[in-house]
């Protein structure tokens, strides 16, 4: 994992690592003077938009963060009608359906009471739930309700999510699809899934102070959130209880209360007519009004990053919808990164400083080396030669001994002499002297030669 600290307004925050993309191979690397150890790395640099667009939307819309201003070019005038959506699934088969989904939202950080009163759908609609409700700060409740969307945000993701539900309300798997991974289940809030139900908080100790009843304020007793200072430590949704509540795979209706305006309402709301529950994914917890739903419905959320102006509802005509696009974090677990490339092999011509690193080996060579197989048979290896090359050997006095003409289809580096002469004469002991040519390239060496007299 690589940590980010993400932003609570409108900055990226960055982090970065490097790994081993590519082991080359070792005897090709070994040719032209590397080793098994060699390796190709590569650094990725993973960013974070701020939370403006990744969840706190309203607050986006409040300050006119980037992407969120009014526009008399684009034609839009607001940026109220921010949200995720559900619909019934699966992605991409399926696709939304309903018009305008957060028509009930009012204008950006007035009263935060939803249009018309009392009805609180805002995200979508799915087969089988009365109300779908996710709330926001400065759009349905109030301003310091970003403190539970800081928590939030960091691992929200652009993506489609499909739930797939079993018999009894039991959740047989999350997938995300974008995303092409499985959302695991967990019973704390994470990069997981799962259900909080009235059940788990009926010891109480939530803000809304009963547990009879479940209400977004409930999530602030899940861990970790139950544990953070903003949040359920005495933060905006600040948790009592001596257990967390933790989050089940099944979902298990009963008495829910949808509250709008401030937090403070929790304790008061009364429950809606119908039982739900709160479903939570990856960045995104859902209050549904809800019975069980039924075997092998699918579910799907849509969530995004980056924002929205323009729509029509509650806060009135903002223009059309405009999108402004953010490049999704990197918060899927699981996910596979796979990066395609093409290598081409090919021979470049060899420079001065490569035919610098030529040279003869053993240096001197006296009577033998360890590459002969006979004792008949004398080898004196030119090493870290380019693909193509002409060897020419001289004697001390100037006298061209032999050449040799270096050729390799392979990108071996070298080239193998007998210790004699175009005459196929072992070579007396001496100071040679060889010449490489290597395309517009040259280069000059010498070496020693100790043999016996023939």
């Amino acid at each position: 994992s690589l940590p980010i600290v993400q932003d609570q307004f409108s900055s990226t925050a960055s982090n970065f690592t490097f790994f081993t993309a590519i082991t080359p191979d070792a005897s090709l690397a070994q040719r032209f003077g590397g080793s098994d150890e060699f390796k190709l790395t590569a650094r990725i640099l993973v960013n974070l938009r701020g939370n403006y667009y990744t969840n706190s939307w309203g607050r986006g819309c409040v300050n006119q963060a980037s992407g969120f201003a009014a526009s008399a070019t684009l034609g839009v005038s607001g940026c109220e009608y921010n949200g995720q959506r559900w619909f019934d699934g699966p992605s991409p088969t399926t696709n939304e359906t309903v018009d305008d989904p957060q028509a009930t939202h009012p204008v950006n950080f007035t009263d935060n009471i939803m249009i018309p009163a009392g009805n609180y759908n805002n995200a979508g609609a799915v087969t089988g739930a009365a109300t779908v409700h996710i709330p926001h700060s400065y759009q349905t409740v109030q301003n310091t309700y970003r403190n539970v969307e800081g928590g939030l945000g960091g691992v929200q993701r652009a993506a489609d999510f499909n739930v797939y539900w079993g018999a009894g309300g039991l959740i047989d798997s999350v997938i995300d699809v974008t995303h092409n991974v499985v959302v695991p289940f967990a019973s704390t809030i994470g990069s997981s899934f799962g259900v909080l139900n009235q059940a788990a908080g009926a010891a109480g100790g939530s803000i809304d102070t009963r547990g009879t009843v479940l209400t977004a304020g409930d999530m602030g007793c899940v861990d970790p959130w139950r544990s953070f200072p903003t949040i359920g430590a005495g933060g905006t949704y600040n948790c009592a209880a001596p257990a967390p509540y933790p989050l089940s795979q099944t979902a298990v209706p009963g008495p829910v209360a949808i509250y709008d305006g401030n937090t403070a309402n929790a304790a008061t709301k009364a429950p809606q007519p119908g039982p739900g529950f709160i479903l939570y994914l990856p960045g995104t917890y859902t209050v549904f009004e809800s019975g069980v739903p039924a075997q092998g419905a699918v579910w799907t959320l849509r969530s995004y990053v980056g924002s929205i102006r323009g729509g029509q509802g509650g806060a009135g005509d903002r223009g059309p919808y405009v999108y402004t696009l953010r490049p999704r974090p990197l918060t899927a677990t699981g996910v596979t990164l796979q990066v395609d490339y093409d290598v081409v092999n090919q021979v470049v011509a060899a420079s001065e400083t490569d035919l610098g690193r030529v040279h003869t080996v053993p240096d001197p060579y006296y009577v033998t080396s360890a590459f002969e197989q006979t004792t008949d048979t004398k080898v004196i290896k030119f090493v870290n030669l380019p693909a193509q090359a002409i060897i020419r050997i001289y004697s001390s006095s100037g006298v061209l001994v032999d050449l040799i003409e270096h050729n390799t289809s392979t990108f071996g580096g070298t080239e193998d002499w007998d210790v004699r002469s175009r005459n196929n004469q072992v070579v007396a002991s001496g100071v040679y002297f060889y010449h490489i040519e290597a395309g517009g390239a040259r280069r000059v060496g010498r070496f020693t030669v100790v043999n016996f007299a023939q």
